[in-house]
């Protein structure tokens, strides 16, 4: 990355740093994150997606236990484990948000708090999926039926479009709070 960053710098000048600094950022995506590092969001993302799930089965009148990161519904024993964690959604979503406040003509505050949310909408877009996912495993305790995996994998696309939306809810009501969103304003 630093390579194609000099070489970069070295044909197109200083200046292109400057020009095309969301898309030298975009190129930090393909650096992996350090086991440590990612083992260490990992196992707090399985812990707040176990017990938010819990909590909000337990309010839609579901039984169900948590022990750690371990949900227990009808008897089965579900772990919120890397499938489940949302890690997997973190980085997608954090890009998807990044190409987001990039592509569109806003102010730097703006894009400041929808970076800093994305790993907020992450996780509540993970229970999103996690509560149904559950719900499903419970109604279908057969080992042998595919269907609560194909569900959990299905939902875990589908939560692209929803952290999408929830992209244009939170600058709807930016807009709503009369908080100036765009760069440059129009007169109306």
């Amino acid at each position: 990355v630093l390579a194609v960053i000099g070489a970069v710098v070295c044909v197109l000048g200083k200046n292109a740093l400057t020009r095309f600094l969301p898309a030298i950022l975009v190129l930090a995506f393909l650096v992996p994150v350090p086991g440590m590092i990612r083992q260490e969001i990992a196992l707090r993302l399985q812990n707040w997606t176990a017990h938010i799930t819990h909590t909000i089965l337990d309010v839609l009148s579901v039984d169900t236990a948590v022990v750690g990161n371990t949900l227990k519904i009808n008897g089965k024993e579900l772990l919120v484990a890397e499938a489940c964690n949302g890690m997997r959604l973190v980085f997608p979503l954090v890009l998807i948000t990044f190409v987001f406040a990039f592509s569109m003509p806003l102010r730097n505050s703006v894009r400041a708090v929808l970076l800093l949310a994305s790993p907020l909408v992450a996780l509540v877009c993970n229970v999103v999926r996690t509560v149904p996912s559950v719900w499903v495993h419970g109604q279908f305790p057969d080992p042998a039926s595919t269907f609560p995996e194909r569900f959990h994998d299905l939902a875990g696309w589908a939560m692209l479009p929803l952290a999408f939306l929830v992209l244009l809810v939170i600058i709807r009501t930016l807009r709503w709070l009369q908080v100036p969103v765009q760069r440059y304003t129009l007169a109306g």
